[in-house]
């Protein structure tokens, strides 16, 4: 339920083009987004594709609220490398040039889901998607699936960086 309500979310936030700080900053209120709230919000969005059921148990879930950083994570998406895969300049694979290779187990951040649609173009059957690595920051277009099956990118959590042993805080490089 958790997961469908995510999806919702980060759905519609993507059709409108809103980042996690916008959605944050329209819906928040003393800090953190009330359960509540986020109920009415999500019930106002048209064909949100949520049964009642898993709208209860989603929010019910949530019922201590959202803060700023769980919002981020709900609505940020991440995928790791499992085979070596292209990043292009273009969604069309034929008309853009390489960026760089991206290496298994490098991280990228979704930036964008691009729906194929027809059967005309050499993309057709391929699922793409606009990333950025966090290795470098470069950005470009990505295959998650080729149009044989085979998987190039998968859903991975959002990485934390910590510290391991004490250190000095600087304020720059």
């Amino acid at each position: 339920a958790t997961k469908a309500l995510r999806g919702a979310l980060a759905k519609h936030a993507r059709a409108k083009g809103l980042s996690a700080d916008d959605l944050f900053g329209k819906l928040a209120a003393g800090g953190a987004v009330t359960a509540a709230v986020l109920r009415k919000f999500i019930e106002a969005i048209p064909e949100h594709g949520l049964r009642a059921a898993q709208l209860d148990l989603g929010i019910d879930s949530l019922a201590a609220g959202l803060t700023k950083l769980t919002l981020l994570d709900m609505l940020t998406e991440y995928q790791k490398c499992v085979k070596d895969v292209a990043m292009t300049t273009m969604y069309e694979v034929k008309d853009s040039k390489t960026v760089r290779k991206l290496l298994v187990g490098e991280l990228v951040e979704v930036l964008e889901h691009k729906e194929t649609e027809g059967t005309g173009s050499a993309t057709a059957s391929l699922m793409r998607v606009r990333c950025r690595a966090l290795q470098d920051s470069k950005e470009g277009w990505a295959t998650l699936k080729g149009n044989q099956g085979t998987a190039f990118l998968e859903r991975a959590p959002k990485p934390y960086y910590y510290c391991e042993e004490e250190t000095t805080l600087q304020a720059a490089f």
